[in-house]
């Protein structure tokens, strides 16, 4: 959504699946943007301690923190002309779990967050890189929701 916007927007593109719209904006200004995540969350699965999401496929996803994660991959993460921004909402089964996150994610003060324990708890940490996935850069956005 934009709430202020002036000039003309055209769609370049959609996925089959409703998930996504790019659009071409050639206006005077923008003012005050809303970026939108996918509107659902896409579950990510913990199998044998890897955690492989698809960037292409969303940017929302949840995963139940059920096992230490001792691999995590981003795919197809955007260009280097896109930022790509993943959000992860991750909910404890009661255990404090552990995660090697993708390679090349960096984090304020050189140090990853420790995730909540407490079952049914989450914590949500958002993951940005501007140069196709080569850098992640890492956010807590809350923890022990």
């Amino acid at each position: 959504m934009l709430s202020a916007y002036r000039g003309n927007a055209a769609a370049t593109g959609a996925s089959t699946s409703g998930k996504a719209i790019l659009m071409a904006l050639s206006g005077t200004q923008v003012l005050d943007p809303i970026l939108y995540e996918t509107l659902f969350g896409l579950a990510g699965t913990i199998a044998a301690g890897v955690l492989a999401i698809n960037a292409h496929a969303g940017n929302y996803f949840t995963v139940s923190l059920n096992a230490n994660i001792t691999s995590f991959t981003i795919a197809n993460p955007g260009d280097t002309t896109r930022l790509t921004t993943i959000t992860l909402k991750f909910t404890a089964d009661g255990t404090v779990r552990t995660i090697t996150w993708p390679a090349g994610t960096v984090w304020a003060g050189a140090s990853a967050p420790t995730m909540t324990g407490t079952l049914n708890k989450h914590d949500f940490i958002r993951l940005i890189s501007d140069d196709a996935g080569t850098t992640w850069f890492g956010f807590i956005l809350g923890q022990n929701f």
